[in-house]
């Protein structure tokens, strides 16, 4: 990185790639935005590119990016990094394609493996995430709180509750009051038909997002499966004064009620 003629300026990107270590990024930036403006490098651009996406400013880090592909096609630090600024701007189906090409260039690196396996959730391609998932496990030695809540949501809605569990009780150390995750929990028990379980997650996620209204409705089944009617009208009333368009929970409510 000594391709400046002037030392300072090759000093100021050394203290910028220092700055990004010790994750100041708008230090780095103040460095580096005279920099660019003096050298088209592929390694000092994305840098560059690479601190704009982290103070959040991803238009301009996705057309840095296009400006160092459009100059270097395979330089695959650019690749990797316009999939992650897709992903973050929602562009789910473009990263993972972006995903699927640097991967298939380097097998072995369990960043963009789950990466991909992120992108194929957001499409609610499960099953297809699970090959990633499986792929990533014996790469990692402690799995983070993200993967082990989209490895189990991915196996949930792969029809697979009983091996979802384990990977969202193992995430709940990380996200102890997530509502969702909660919920999930009380859905994989209610699959597998271990009620009481069901309804204490249930109950659980309602305790963080009171208008959790698939709680509701969930809870509300499975408490009028018990018996507990007016437990669960509670839950209906709930529902249809929060959803209008509910027609099960009303229809419901209003058999409990006696008004059909």
């Amino acid at each position: 990185m000594d391709f400046f003629i002037d030392e300072l300026n090759t000093k100021n990107w050394q203290k910028a790639r220092k700055l990004i270590l010790e994750r100041h990024y708008q230090n780095a930036l103040d460095l580096l935005e005279p920099l660019v403006k003096l050298s088209f490098h592929p390694e000092l651009w994305i840098d560059y590119a690479q601190v704009l996406f982290m103070e959040k400013q991803l238009e301009k880090s996705l057309t840095v990016t296009k400006m160092i592909l459009k100059n270097h096609p395979m330089f695959l630090k650019a690749h990797t990094l316009q999939a992650h600024i897709l992903y973050k701007k929602g562009y789910y189906k473009e990263a993972l394609k972006i995903y699927r090409l640097i991967i298939s260039k380097k097998t072995d690196d369990v960043s963009l493996i789950i990466n991909a396996a992120y992108c194929l959730c957001q499409l609610d391609q499960f099953e297809d995430a699970l090959y990633f998932f499986e792929q990533s496990e014996p790469m990692i030695d402690n799995p983070p709180g993200a993967w082990l809540l989209n490895y189990g949501m991915a196996l949930l809605f792969s029809k697979k509750p009983q091996q979802a569990l384990p990977y969202f009780m193992q995430a709940l150390s990380f996200f102890p009051q997530d509502s969702q995750l909660l919920f999930h929990l009380g859905l994989s028990f209610d699959l597998l038909g271990q009620l009481s379980q069901a309804i204490f997650y249930y109950k659980e996620s309602l305790r963080y997002n009171s208008l959790l209204l698939r709680a509701h409705h969930n809870l509300a089944i499975l408490l009028y499966r018990q018996g507990d009617y007016e437990l669960a009208a509670v839950h209906l009333r709930f529902i249809v004064t929060h959803d209008q368009n509910n027609t099960i929970a009303a229809t419901l409510l209003a058999a409990h009620e006696g008004t059909m």
